[in-house]
């Protein structure tokens, strides 16, 4: 077996009715060919109902532009209320029961499946960088309150670590860094994937040293619809170096990257310039080949050749591009078949 199959965590709501509903769904489809991680996420949409419900409590944060988040410009951002000083409290995910309940059913669908051994629980952590820019937009502002969700997530994280740590990786999720490389000019490119690889290791430098991490890239895919449609992988190479050489300087071990090629509704590009980046990404990097579309067999496939060619090496796994909740029930059925036969091609 030379590749694993990576599901990024979200699922179609009609599958993903309850945390068992959803990872026995997985299990049934792809636990034969070979699983990185066990995932799942309560929310379609990824992060957007912690987003709407921020303006229910009330108690630091004050909506500034109303939306429901059912477009990228109906997007709802907040202020803090004048006179209060943000605290991680104000903005913590509050999932660690949640979270717990979840591991509870994990550990009773892993128990007596062999093939699930050594697979881990897959838990979704929005990087701080980017749950401050959803929260308060592209603003100044935004950055003085990075540091405030940093402090909320390591406190999540760490409280977990302690107790669930053996069963638990996290998939450190970064849109950020794919949008604002592909929007910097390309002689700037270098210098923003540093600062971006800087702001990642800052803040993994505040998680527990043994805590496992599966840092995942993306473009945006809301309602199925990229931000920014990339003409190639430019700059991720800078990126993940940069970040190799902080995190080995931490003496943390290096993660599987998710680098996806398809985006929203587009599949993976067949061309072979677009994958020439990964040549010089460090060998260190298990990479996850985010090339799926179940719309576009043939282009995955081809996709999934170029990238490793031009990656010098084979997948860590196979993906697809983003997470399939926002995927019909019978696309997230074709994309699960394809995974798992190219994890094995």
């Amino acid at each position: 077996m030379s590749r694993l199959v990576h599901y990024v965590g979200s699922l179609p709501p009609e599958i993903n009715t309850s945390p068992r509903d959803g990872m026995r769904w997985i299990i049934d489809r792809s636990a034969d060919a070979g699983l990185s991680t066990l995932p799942w996420d309560s929310d379609p949409k990824w992060i957007v109902a912690f987003l709407l419900g921020l303006a229910e409590r009330g108690e630091a944060l004050e909506v500034a532009a109303s939306g429901d988040w059912g477009d990228y410009d109906k997007q709802q951002r907040y202020r803090v209320k004048a006179g209060v000083k943000l605290t991680p409290s104000h903005v913590s995910m509050r999932r660690e029961e949640q979270i717990r309940k979840n591991l509870a059913v994990y550990r009773e669908l892993v128990a007596d499946d062999s093939r699930l051994t050594g697979v881990p629980f897959q838990q979704s952590l929005p990087s701080p960088l980017d749950l401050s820019l959803f929260t308060f937009g592209q603003r100044p502002v935004l950055l003085k309150h990075v540091s405030t969700y940093a402090d909320a997530l390591a406190e999540e994280v760490t409280k977990l670590h302690a107790t669930d740590g053996e069963d638990l990786v996290w998939q450190l999720e970064a849109p950020s860094v794919l949008v604002l490389l592909n929007r910097t000019p390309r002689p700037l490119r270098g210098l923003v994937a540093r600062r971006l690889a800087a702001q990642i290791a800052a803040f993994v430098k505040r998680l527990p040293q043994e805590s496992r991490l599966i840092l995942h890239l993306c473009y945006g895919n809301l309602n199925d619809t990229e931000l920014i449609a990339p003409r190639d992988l430019a700059g991720v190479d800078v990126f993940l170096n940069a970040l190799h050489h902080r995190l080995r300087a931490q003496d943390r071990q290096i993660p599987p990257v998710h680098v996806p090629a398809a985006y929203g509704s587009q599949p993976p590009p067949v061309r072979p310039e677009f994958y020439a980046a990964l040549r010089n990404v460090h060998a260190d990097w298990p990479l996850v080949a985010g090339v799926v579309d179940e719309n576009q067999p043939d282009d995955s496939r081809q996709a999934l050749t170029l990238f490793e060619e031009a990656a010098g090496r084979t997948s860590h796994a196979v993906a697809t591009a983003c997470g399939l909740g926002r995927h019909s029930e019978a696309d997230a059925l074709a994309a699960a078949a394809l995974m798992t036969e190219l994890a094995a091609d």
